[in-house]
């Protein structure tokens, strides 16, 4: 998905040495609000909203803040946003 199909995004990766059970708990944790908020993937670690009239900062950032309680699952935790050139980092 190129860039210019969203205006803001999370990357979340999940630490690779976790747990099985941890693994499971994340990614199902990820799934639950991905499909509450009516996400979209550009790939394997990044979620964006479709860019829409100017909806999509609340769905994104959303997101982010609900992983954002689980951040010690995460090896890379970050939202950005490309209308005010902004970007946090959780981890």
């Amino acid at each position: 998905m190129k860039e210019e199909n969203f205006r803001f995004k999370v990357v979340a990766v999940i630490k690779p040495d976790l747990s099985e059970e941890d693994k499971l708990f994340i990614t199902e944790r990820i799934n639950h609000y991905f499909n509450l908020l009516s996400m979209a993937k550009a790939d394997d670690h990044t979620y964006y909203f479709p860019k829409q009239d100017n909806t999509e900062f609340g769905m994104v950032c959303g997101f982010y803040i609900e992983l954002e309680d689980f951040k010690k699952y995460f090896c890379k935790l970050e939202y950005y946003d490309y209308v005010d050139g902004e970007n946090e980092v959780a981890v």
